[in-house]
């Protein structure tokens, strides 16, 4: 009986996985495909920056994205704070770390992502290599280390379906992994030594 919740439970995940990559392949593909279609080979990494100032629907993007990534910063702080100071609390064998440890922590990742800001003046070679890092990762290898870690302790993999998933997934991390290290590469090359590429 436990054999057969798993089952249902593993099949409700496959639907809700195969329909969340499906929607998320759709979506981001149309957004390409007419960002490219409009400016064809002109295309910058940030496409708001291929649009003329006075364009006034191009503006209003610009000034919610600039809302979004000042209202993200000190999401995106607290965060790194606290994974940095869960890894020095598992290092040191530390519990807590004091008030003052904590604001300078905050203070270091604070001026560290701020002065990597002030000198890459590219926005998308930062896109694009997040995107090719990070994309792969949430898209092949997160989603498989997940399913691997979930059936190797919940599910008895004797059944010849999840044996050929679980083969399935280890193929999808070592092609996650070529491609974000083919992305990452293709977008340092191309940004700092685009005449590797011909261009």
């Amino acid at each position: 009986e436990a054999e057969d919740d798993n089952s249902v439970i593993l099949n409700d995940y496959f639907k809700v996985t195969v329909g969340g990559f499906l929607s998320a392949t759709i979506i981001n593909c149309l957004i390409m495909a007419f960002g490219f279609l409009t400016f064809g080979g002109n295309s910058q990494g940030v496409i708001l920056n291929n649009y003329s100032t006075l364009d006034s629907g191009a503006t209003i993007c610009r000034f919610l994205t600039a809302v979004s990534v000042i209202g993200g910063y000190p999401f995106l702080i607290s965060a790194c704070r606290s994974e940095f100071l869960e890894l020095w609390h598992l290092r040191s064998g530390k519990v807590k770390a004091s008030p003052q440890f904590e604001r300078r922590t905050t203070s270091f990742l604070l001026l560290s992502l701020t002065l990597a800001a002030m000198v890459i003046s590219n926005a998308g070679f930062v896109i694009g290599l997040v995107g090719a890092v990070m994309g792969s990762a949430i898209a092949y290898i997160f989603p498989s280390l997940l399913y691997l870690a979930y059936t190797g302790k919940t599910v008895q993999p004797t059944k010849k379906r999840i044996r050929i998933e679980r083969m399935f997934c280890r193929t999808l991390i070592l092609f996650g992994v070529f491609a974000a290290l083919a992305g990452g590469s293709v977008s340092i090359i191309s940004n700092f030594f685009p005449h590797l590429l011909g261009a």
